[in-house]
């Protein structure tokens, strides 16, 4: 039985086309930097369910809100933490 290319095309175009549905823009830590009531809304949309931490959006809301605590003097830290 001979096969033609049209068909081995079909399964490719399926699974290429299931993985482009899942495709979304995320923000870059740069565009929360500049918009921080934004990062204050996805920061606790995040915390809502723990499995969010590896979304982009999370990773990168919660680096622009770490850059922000240092850049402004903010304690990241507990009081009663000491430096060794």
């Amino acid at each position: 039985m001979r096969f033609s290319g049209q068909h081995s095309a079909i399964p490719q175009a399926i699974i290429f086309g299931i993985a482009g549905c899942s495709r979304q823009d995320h923000k870059t830590i740069e565009w929360y930097d500049q918009h921080p009531e934004a990062r204050a809304d996805k920061l606790k949309w995040c915390a809502v369910d723990a499995t969010r931490v590896t979304d982009p959006d999370c990773m990168n809301a919660n680096k622009s809100q770490q850059v922000q605590n240092v850049t402004n003097g903010k304690r990241t830290f507990g009081p009663d933490y000491k430096f060794k």
